[in-house]
């Protein structure tokens, strides 16, 4: 699918102003549908993966559906821990910034080739999304962190994402891989590590945790 041309020219933009990074794969890239999962390195996890990636052009990520709401997005801002709440400057932020951001992040957000998160009867929507992605041979990016307080996420990852497994299985014949991937700010490196396959001969609730475990012990920050 062709990106739109605002979104070509606001990832150039950021792209001149933020520093260069590599991409290094651990094992090389067989060009099958995939899922990444990076760490969500604060901010930078989304942005790295959207403008510095090597295989930006064919991903996309999953992101919350919240973030294009604009009457509700001051009130997720507050919730999603944008700022130290112990600085003496966190009043201040907190009546600023949710605020001018629901009137900047929707628009870019609608720019990119994203795929909104529901938490309601519409997550359906965000499945069969995701499964159009892997059958015109594209890629998903699923930041499946919990977040857990300001710059902290916690141990465990979700698990919902892993429903991906058995609906590509199901509908395009897939086995999926699932590649756990670290975003080093300091080192400047996008590391795409050995992937995990979905086993669609086992039960999928016999082998969820240990998805979920391989995924998760290598994508720490």
């Amino acid at each position: 699918m062709p990106l739109k041309k605002s979104y070509r020219c606001l990832r150039a933009a950021v792209r001149l102003f933020t520093p260069n990074m590599r991409t290094e794969w651990e094992v090389p890239f067989d060009g099958a549908p995939s899922v990444f999962c990076p760490n969500h390195a604060r901010a930078w996890g989304p942005i790295d993966m959207c403008v510095h990636f090597a295989l930006r052009d064919t991903c996309h990520p999953w992101y919350n559906a919240g973030i294009i709401d604009r009457a509700g997005l001051p009130a997720y801002v507050r919730n999603d821990n944008w700022w130290n709440p112990r600085s003496p400057l966190a009043p201040v932020y907190n009546a600023v910034i949710p605020h001018a951001v629901s009137w900047v992040l929707p628009p870019i957000i609608r720019s990119t080739p994203g795929i909104p998160v529901y938490y309601d009867a519409k997550v359906y929507s965000t499945f069969k999304e995701s499964v159009e992605v892997l059958r015109r041979g594209e890629h998903l990016v699923i930041f499946a962190q919990f977040p857990d307080g300001y710059m902290h996420h916690a141990a465990e990852l979700s698990r919902g994402f892993l429903l991906i497994g058995p609906m590509a299985w199901r509908r395009l014949g897939l086995k999926l891989n699932f590649y756990p991937v670290h975003v080093d700010q300091q080192a400047r490196v996008i590391r795409v590590l050995k992937p995990v396959r979905y086993d669609p001969e086992r039960p999928h609730e016999a082998q969820e945790a240990e998805l979920l475990q391989s995924l998760g012990s290598r994508i720490y920050d």
